[in-house]
């Protein structure tokens, strides 16, 4: 049976007054009695492996309240930012990470990414001074630092002509970041680290999207996995212990979860995991932003002039940047790199779990119940591209990010997630990737390789579905 309300029209353009008055007043609906053979079963594992984004973007932007059903389970989409909101802000409460991102727990353990309850808000609690805005100017000098690393190694690229595969590279500095910035820990084994955090990320993704896999235990435990995640215990383990050895404590992040832990009943397996946590499971992120700006830049070389002038100005009289007014004083590299991630956010989905029966606002629809249990899912790729949000969502427009348009762009905008589990290390992740790209377009011109569009792939994070290559000129 149908939803009964499926033809009705979603609203895109109610103010939150009127969206609130609805959600007080609007009718309850429930999960319908059955769900069409495209969007459950095998149905959906087959439209999930086709081209799950186009799928997703159907799903968005259709009039309906839509469910899926999967192994059993129904899923909501989140296919209005109201609705987003709701789930990830206004009952965050009543709400916990989905079973989906179980594949991360053997790497990382019981950290923040997937804890729940008191051992997620302590972490969170003893995590979060190290991220304000005071403390993110000791990372400057590690960001620079990483800049520094890609200058030089790009510019040996120059003479040669021959095309770049950016990712390494990149994976290469931002881990640097992490390690000298979170950690203080200077070392010459970056590299070595991201293609090893990299191998056990593309395992995970894989876990997480195919019907069928190896159990994980297994897979953990035979090359390459098994190596890479050898290396990186090991070297959390050597970060810990060398920072143990220091008569300094330090007032980092390292600083901070070791305190935790000898304060607490935490042990030393998960003191490594943490460390763990903040080397693997957020680098992704940033590799994949950093690839996807260099990418638009390429393709519009005019932005990238743009912010040329605009880093030539403020790095040449400025010998150390400062945190608390860099993504001003870098207004349209900001920019550009908002609507980079707006265009390709590397968390392109984000589900959760209902801890109790709950009524979600669909803004043309009333509220609908979600019993206790259910999964709901939102696609962040999907709702950064709907045309009732964006004006020609398609098109690649750092002005959205500019002057008065901003603050109207960042009420459908997702690319950290949102409400009390935004991403902890949102405003390093925005602070490097700017610095970052400033260095980088002062001293270099960037150029696709062929006109090949280079298509998203949706796993874990929406990264490159192949190696992005570019040409690359020194300014």
């Amino acid at each position: 049976m149908p939803c009964p309300v499926a033809h009705r029209q979603q609203s895109w353009t109610q103010t939150d007054t009127e969206a609130e008055n609805e959600n007080q007043t609007g009718p309850i609906l429930n999960p319908p009695a059955s769900i069409p053979a495209n969007r459950r079963g095998w149905g959906l594992m087959l439209n999930l492996t086709l081209d799950r984004l186009k799928f997703f973007q159907r799903l968005t932007r259709s009039t309906e309240v839509v469910w899926l059903e999967a192994r059993g389970q129904r899923m909501l989409v989140l296919n209005h930012p109201i609705a987003m909101r709701h789930v990830l802000q206004d009952a965050a409460q009543v709400y916990r990470k989905s079973p989906f991102y179980e594949p991360f727990r053997p790497v990382i353990g019981d950290s923040l990414l997937i804890a729940e309850g008191e051992s997620w808000r302590s972490q969170r609690r003893g995590a979060a001074p190290a991220f304000a805005q005071a403390q993110l100017q000791a990372l400057i000098p590690a960001i620079q630092s990483a800049g520094d690393y890609l200058v030089r190694r790009w510019a040996g690229e120059t003479d040669t002509g021959k095309p770049v595969a950016i990712a390494p590279d990149l994976a290469a500095a931002v881990m640097s970041i992490a390690l000298q910035g979170l950690f203080g820990h200077q070392c010459q084994d970056s590299p070595a680290l991201a293609r090893a955090s990299m191998i056990l990320l593309r395992e995970t993704e894989f876990r997480m999207w195919s019907p069928m896999t190896l159990p994980q235990e297994w897979a953990l435990a035979l090359p390459p996995c098994k190596g890479a995640l050898a290396l990186l215990r090991r070297k959390a383990q050597e970060i810990i212990d060398a920072r143990r050895r220091q008569t300094t404590a330090g007032n980092d992040l390292l600083a901070r979860l070791i305190a935790a832990c000898d304060n607490g009943d935490r042990n030393a397996r998960f003191l490594r995991d943490q460390v763990l946590f903040f080397m693997v499971a957020s680098f992704d992120t940033t590799i994949q932003a950093l690839s996807w700006t260099l990418m638009l830049m390429a393709q519009h070389p005019k932005v990238a002039d743009a912010m040329a002038q605009e880093a030539e100005d403020f790095l040449s009289s400025n010998d150390l940047a400062r945190a608390e007014t860099l993504l001003s004083d870098l207004p349209y590299t900001y920019a550009v790199l908002q609507e980079s991630m707006r265009l390709y956010p590397p968390v392109w989905t984000i589900s959760r779990q209902a801890t109790q029966d709950d009524l979600v606002p669909f803004p043309g629809h009333g509220r609908v119940r979600v019993p206790q249990g259910t999964t709901v899912m939102g696609c962040i790729h999907a709702l950064h591209q709907h045309p009732g949000l964006w004006p020609h969502p398609e098109r690649f427009d750092p002005s959205r990010f500019m002057g008065a348009q901003a603050l109207a762009a960042k009420s459908a905008y997702f690319p950290f997630g949102g409400g009390p589990r935004i991403c902890i290390g949102a405003r390093l992740a925005e602070l490097e990737s700017v610095l970052l790209l400033a260095m980088l377009a002062r001293r270099f011109e960037f150029a696709p390789i062929n006109k090949r569009p280079v298509r998203p792939l949706a796993a874990v994070v929406l990264r490159p579905s192949r190696n992005l290559r570019l040409r690359i000129r020194q300014r």
